[in-house]
């Protein structure tokens, strides 16, 4: 589940569980939150996390645990908020039992995680990798019922979060004019505050929403002209971007992006505005560019999770996953299965597109087609010549026309010289 340049929230007993790979992921300039949610005992067989964070994250009331690496990473350049010391923000969250990392930040600012239950021992610091708040924490399972009787911290005395706060619970509780003004009033203060690019994603929405975009522009240029940070401008490039693609300015975003890749102040940097750029060629029509940059992306960093999202979006437009050329010092040791597998779908059920995956002892030329309960072809994939292994590719809920088709349950049948199979998965809008 990504948010790049959005702001979901999953509430209310929401479950996010048994995913073969991450969890969540919220990409840069995505704004996630989540309130009395379990994810759990994701990332089956690899090393992925319940939540890999590179944007920004609010979490209360949840259950992370259980998870096959981390219950969350927070990578560079990006921010989590597990539970602060003041009183309204405290976390209530329950997290343990991940295998690897109870949470994982790579970022040199702490990571607020203050009131959570971390088990019946405490929280274990060796779970713990980088900056971590987590004391004080709760001694009782938060689960029932929600809410125990501690007393009251005092705020963190950094002022700059503090006002960044103060903006986010007006945007949570809908005060918009108050967010526009609070975060007005934080970015001016604070030009080189680590907070200033989230306040400035969320400044940007807060225009959107009040019909304000006319002003957006202005506000761009006279933060160019300013004392920012060099980084904190390097930001303001990727969030204009957005800005520029979210009204159709695609064109404008093309050339923004291609003159942030050959200026950016750092690896990081380059790699985001990189990934931004390839998004930007998908919303131009540019499809022949698009898939350019997307190769060039995968086979750059081919162990980033931004390539994996290269490739599902690849896949959504040739229908199949390409093989990205690779160096062959790095080429795994892959073990060819030993029978014929057509794996269950993941997800399932699935709203936008659900993942394909099936398993060839010997090299076969497979078809798959997916049929309505009335026995009706809806979508077919080209029949492709496959090496022994196990493949994998995915059906974005269109019909052959490309027309996104309608809830309900789909049968998809798998066929091969020595093998067939169907299952069923549901689509759910």
């Amino acid at each position: 589940m990504l948010g790049s340049g959005s702001n979901p929230s999953f509430e209310n007993g929401c479950e996010i569980t048994n995913n073969r790979d991450y969890g969540i992921v919220v990409f840069e300039d995505g704004l996630f939150s989540a309130y009395y949610c379990l994810i759990s005992e994701n990332g089956d067989g690899t090393d992925a996390d319940g939540i890999c964070n590179l944007g920004e994250s609010y979490i209360r009331y949840c259950q992370i645990s259980d998870n096959n690496f981390a219950g969350i990473e927070v990578l560079e350049d990006s921010w989590a908020d597990l539970g602060y010391e003041a009183e309204d923000g405290w976390g209530f969250n329950a997290i343990g039992n991940n295998v690897v990392w109870d949470i994982k930040s790579w970022i040199e600012d702490e990571v607020p995680a203050y009131y959570n239950y971390w088990g019946s021992n405490g929280p274990n610091p060796n779970k713990f990798y980088g900056n971590i708040g987590y004391a004080p924490w709760l001694g009782d399972d938060p689960g029932l019922p929600w809410g125990l009787g501690k007393s009251v911290a005092s705020q963190p005395a950094n002022s700059d979060l503090s006002l960044y706060r103060e903006g986010v619970r007006k945007m949570q509780s809908k005060d918009y004019e108050g967010t526009e003004k609070v975060l007005s009033e934080f970015m001016s203060l604070y030009p080189d505050s680590y907070y200033w690019r989230f306040a400035m994603n969320r400044y940007v929405q807060i225009m959107h929403i009040l019909n304000k975009d006319n002003e957006t522009e202005r506000i761009f240029s006279s933060f160019e002209k300013s004392k920012l940070s060099d980084k904190n401008k390097s930001y303001m490039i990727g969030i204009k971007a957005n800005f520029y693609r979210k009204n159709g300015l695609n064109a404008e975003a093309v050339e923004l992006l291609n003159e942030a890749c050959a200026t950016a102040i750092d690896s990081v940097m380059c790699m985001q505005f990189k990934f931004k750029l390839a998004q930007a060629l998908y919303d131009l029509g540019d499809t022949s560019l698009a898939f350019a940059a997307s190769r060039n992306f995968i086979s750059q960093y081919p162990n980033d999770i931004h390539s994996r999202i290269m490739e599902v979006q690849l896949a959504r437009f040739t229908g199949e996953i390409p093989a990205i050329p690779i160096n062959p010092e790095d080429t795994p040791v892959v073990q060819v299965p030993t029978s014929f597998k057509f794996v269950s779908s993941s997800p399932n059920p699935f709203n936008m597109s659900t993942t394909l995956c099936f398993d060839l002892p010997e090299e076969a030329k497979v078809e798959i087609v997916v049929y309505d309960l009335m026995g009706r072809e809806i979508w077919k994939a080209t029949k492709t010549n496959y090496t022994a292994g196990t493949h994998s590719l995915v059906w974005n809920g269109t019909n052959n026309a490309g027309h996104i088709v309608g809830t309900g349950m789909y049968l998809i049948r798998l066929v091969s010289p020595k093998f067939h199979a169907t299952q069923k998965v549901v689509l759910m809008k």
